[in-house]
C-alpha cells in the first residue's frame, strides 16, 4: 500500500486550470481500513462550483461539435494513459475505497 498523506496542490481544477480554493476547509480522505487520512481536499464555494459547472457545460457543447472520429482517438488516448498509470491508480483505490487490488485493476481496464 502506498503510506503518507497526499495534498493536493493547486486547489480546484476548473476550466483547464489549477485554481487556488477560496473556501479556507478541507476535507479529510481516509483509508476506510485503517481509518488513517490518507488525503486532504479542499472544499469548494458555492461560486467555484458553479464556475465549474459552467466551464463543464461550454466543454460539453465543444465536446459535441468534434467529428465521432475525433472524439473516439481522445478517448483512447485517455484510455491509453490509464493504463500506462493502472498499478498507481489501483493502489489509490484500494487505500481510498478499501476494494480488492484485482476490482480495482478491473474498473481501471473497464474505463
Amino acid at each position: 500500500m502506498m503510506s503518507g498523506t497526499y495534498h493536493r496542490t493547486g486547489g480546484h481544477y476548473i476550466d483547464g486550470q489549477w485554481r487556488e480554493p477560496s473556501g479556507g476547509s478541507e476535507v479529510d480522505v481516509r483509508d476506510p481500513a485503517s481509518e488513517a487520512v490518507i488525503a486532504e481536499l479542499p472544499t469548494a464555494t458555492s461560486e467555484e462550483v458553479a464556475a465549474a459547472v459552467e466551464a463543464a457545460n461550454e466543454a460539453q457543447t465543444e465536446w459535441g461539435r468534434r467529428p465521432a472520429k475525433e472524439r473516439g482517438e481522445l478517448v483512447r488516448e485517455v484510455a491509453d494513459v490509464l493504463l500506462d498509470h493502472k498499478d498507481e491508480l489501483a493502489e489509490l483505490i484500494v487505500e481510498e475505497q478499501g476494494k480488492p487490488r484485482s476490482v480495482a485493476e478491473g474498473e481501471i481496464e473497464a474505463s
